[in-house]
């Protein structure tokens, strides 16, 4: 059984200064999903700002894997072909693993948006419920 799930993100700048951040409410659906939508919104949101160098980072290993190609799973979904197609745009975009702990701000973006109704919200200011973090470097 699934439970309500979101996701969240930030894009930031080379300085590590907040540009955007955003949630997507998911309604149900696996884990793994809600974190590809996550890196789905962030290439979005980066590619109609005009950033076309960026560092995708995760804490999900299964992300990064079929991201990179190097996982046959879900290759044919819709979603992952999506996020492909916008991996193959002229930029440069990384993908990373990163630790749990330097994730806790999109987490925190995600877990606030968890069980809202479905669809996305976009902040142009740092959210009261990443301030801290965000300030911390997370």
């Amino acid at each position: 059984m699934y439970s309500a799930a979101a996701c969240g993100g930030l894009i930031r700048d080379e300085n590590s200064n907040w540009i955007i951040g955003f949630t997507r409410s998911l309604g149900c659906c696996p884990v793994l999903f809600a974190e590809l939508w996550g890196v789905h919104d962030a290439l979005k949101h980066a590619w109609s700002l005009g950033h076309r160098r960026l560092v995708i980072e995760t804490d999900n290993v299964e992300v990064v894997d079929i991201l990179e190609g190097n996982s046959g799973s879900l290759q044919s979904n819709t979603l992952v072909s999506a996020i492909q197609h916008m991996l193959h745009l002229e930029w440069d975009v990384r993908i990373r693993k990163i630790g749990r702990d330097y994730n806790r701000a999109a987490d925190a973006l995600a877990r606030a948006s968890r069980g809202a109704p479905m669809g996305e919200t976009i902040f142009d200011s740092i959210p009261s419920v990443v301030y801290d973090l965000f300030q911390e470097g997370f």
